[in-house]
């Protein structure tokens, strides 16, 4: 059938002359009535204009929706800000369009999509995986919004649309809804406040937090994940400002989730970029001064990227920033060190932190630990390194 349609729609760019035949003409109206979205898709506006008239404002609304996602569409976009207001737009077409304007930076033609005969909130379906065996794909699927002014944020969030980010929040959106970010080197589970930060698009999040998106994010990205995206850019100001907002630590199990469901591997040690070697010789030398405390009871996070991703904790991340913990442990975030967040501390020569974190312990064992550390590894201590990207660092640890 889509072929017999094609080839007709073929033969009327050829001969458009034929639509004069009485026959042929009602038999267009038809076609286009039943398949506006397609003769849209198509570009076939010559065709479609004679019998504008013809046709319902409906009719008219899937018509732009196809056209706004064509070459022709893109180039012709003010022909579609003319003709918005003799259209009626469904949920579907009302998606489609938005998001192509979202896409052109066309703020000014998104805002008048927004009319009383103009649905923005019924549920649409989105398109499941083709893969029958994909059960991860479709499980996280299942979670996400389904209504299209949702479906409009998320698209402003991607493209960097400020002013769409602005009209999407104003007319319902939600603040915390889930964000999927399925790329080639990005598969991770947001709100839009954390998929904002973790992008490094500053603005968004700044007109997030204005616009009063949760601080803390949501079950769906994992607690505080926000926070954790600030610190893992080294936005050490915009985390101060999340605490300042009212983030707290009180403590919740793992994602663990999400973390599968991200196709990342079970809890592993060398997945916190920790190396064997490190591992090995933080238990040997350390196990017996120090209480180490398991990872997985911490809050873990997944961070996924082109070589695989790693898990990281909140402590981990600011191990380099003295006041950043000080901050954190007064609001109740767990300090307990593990032999991973121990590792890192090493890793990025964060003496201060580790002293402080140490002292826990007694001057006597914190004293005893570090003296053990510059034996083995001499150089401890005369730089520190920014924990900026997610990736398995050199052993630190000579054999």
């Amino acid at each position: 059938m889509d072929a017999l349609l094609s080839q007709g729609w073929g033969t009327l760019c050829k001969e458009p002359d034929c639509l004069l035949q009485p026959d042929c003409r009602q038999l267009w109206v038809e076609v286009l009535k039943r398949h506006a979205w397609t003769v849209g898709r198509l570009g076939l506006v010559n065709q479609a204009v004679p019998f504008w008239k013809m046709v319902s404002r409906q009719v008219r609304g899937s018509f732009m929706a196809g056209y706004s996602d064509s070459e022709y569409g893109i180039r012709d976009i003010e022909a579609i800000r003319l003709r918005i207001p003799e259209a009626e737009f469904t949920a579907e077409a009302f998606c489609q369009l938005a998001c192509n304007l979202t896409h052109c930076q066309r703020p000014d033609i998104l805002e008048l999509l927004f009319t009383e005969d103009t649905d923005w909130l019924s549920p649409i379906e989105r398109m499941p995986s083709a893969d029958p065996l994909s059960i991860h794909f479709d499980r996280i699927l299942s979670r996400l919004s389904q209504r299209p002014i949702d479906v409009v944020l998320e698209a402003a969030l991607f493209w960097q649309s400020l002013d769409a980010i602005s009209i999407a929040v104003s007319h319902g959106a939600d603040l915390n809804l889930p964000v999927w970010s399925l790329q080639r080197l990005s598969n991770a589970c947001h709100c839009p406040l954390s998929y904002a930060i973790a992008a490094g698009y500053r603005d968004s999040a700044e007109l997030l937090l204005k616009l009063g998106a949760p601080v803390e994010g949501s079950e769906f990205a994992g607690r505080n994940a926000p926070f954790f995206r600030a610190l893992l850019q080294n936005w050490f100001d915009l985390a101060d400002r999340l605490l300042e907002q009212g983030l707290r630590f009180e403590f919740t199990p793992p994602v663990v989730e999400n973390v599968v469901l991200q196709g990342a591997k079970p809890y592993s040690s060398l997945n916190f970029l920790c190396t064997t070697t490190e591992l090995e010789w933080v238990s040997k030398s350390f196990c017996g001064l120090i209480p180490f405390v398991p990872v997985d009871h911490k809050q873990i996070y997944y961070d996924a990227d082109a070589k695989g991703g790693a898990f990281h904790t909140l402590l981990g991340c600011m191990v380099t920033n003295l006041e950043m913990i000080k901050k954190c442990e007064s609001l109740g975030l767990d300090t307990s060190l593990s032999i991973e967040e121990f590792c890192i501390a090493v890793q990025q020569h964060a003496i201060p932190s580790l002293e402080y974190l140490l002292e826990k312990n007694g001057a006597e064992i914190k004293d005893r630990v570090m003296s053990l550390i510059r034996q083995h590894k001499p150089d401890f201590g005369e730089k520190q390194q920014a924990y900026d990207s997610p990736r398995i660092l050199e052993n630190a640890f000579p054999e």
